[in-house]
């Protein structure tokens, strides 16, 4: 996998998300009073908040890595050749993605 700014952005989202999720599971367990619960439904949220985030930008990733190119294939027959030009399929991502964003990518 190729490094991209949201890929970067998305790893660390990640990483954070797990120290949260682990400092909120430590506290519950020695949590007693109220407020350090409270506290660990905080850290937990905090988690849960930056894991859908990182969901997010997993798709922006992608589509920033994106490489579209166009092909040309030539076939003879007996009346001559033809040229036939296609773009191949990303692993399905161009189909995920919106019109206007293939488009644009189309005729760079």
């Amino acid at each position: 996998m190729h490094c991209t700014p949201s890929g970067d952005r998305r790893q660390a989202l990640q990483k954070e998300a797990r120290e949260l999720a682990r400092d909120a599971r430590a506290l519950q367990k020695v949590a007693r009073a109220p407020a350090a619960r409270q506290e660990a439904q905080r850290l937990q949220g905090e988690a849960d908040a930056a894991l859908a985030e990182a969901g997010v930008l997993k798709t922006q990733a992608r589509l920033e890595d994106l490489t579209v190119w166009q092909m040309e294939k030539v076939k003879q027959s007996r009346k001559g050749s033809k040229t036939y030009s296609y773009i191949p399929q990303a692993h399905g991502l161009i189909e995920s993605l919106n019109a206007a964003t293939i488009v644009t990518r189309k005729y760079l």
